[in-house]
């Protein structure tokens, strides 16, 4: 993969995936104007990248609050990307917490996330956040749910 540059040397294919992957570049294509002995240059062609953040289709508890009635509670996610975009869950709590997660890609486009915290009664008045957040290479967006925990 190689492209023009201005001076007509060609780009290296790692720098471009560098430079990709870091953000560097936005989604553009070079403009040609085709003469009779080839292609007379035209600057690049900047256009933005389209890309929406996941949306939250079903928190559960759906509320902002966990309150423990259990020795173990589970929170769960469903999210869903209008782009297509892979999903990825980062779950902040506080230290020391015991917990499982189980994060998959179910049909249709749909992700699920499920956390599974034991209880402890230092969780109590301590907040618990999800962050999702797309894989978009070009212009990754987020969003994230946060439950306030009560250990009663």
């Amino acid at each position: 993969m190689t492209s023009m540059s201005r001076s007509g040397s060609e780009i290296p294919a790692d720098a471009l995936r560098w430079a990709l992957v870091h953000g560097v570049l936005r989604w553009w294509h070079i403009s040609c104007i085709s003469v009779v002995t080839g292609c007379f240059y035209v600057e690049p062609t900047w256009e933005p990248v389209d890309n929406n953040p996941p949306q939250i289709l079903s928190p559960t508890p759906q509320d902002s609050t966990l309150v423990f009635q259990n020795s173990t509670e589970t929170l769960r996610v469903v999210a869903f990307d209008e782009d297509g975009d892979n999903l990825v869950f980062f779950w902040d709590l506080p230290p020391f917490t015991a917990y499982s997660e189980d994060t998959r890609q179910e049909s249709d486009g749909l992700w699920s996330s499920r956390l599974q915290i034991e209880l402890d009664e230092t969780l109590d008045g301590q907040q618990i956040e999800l962050l999702i957040v797309d894989q978009s290479p070009l212009d990754p967006k987020s969003t994230s749910f946060v439950w306030d925990v009560v250990v009663p």
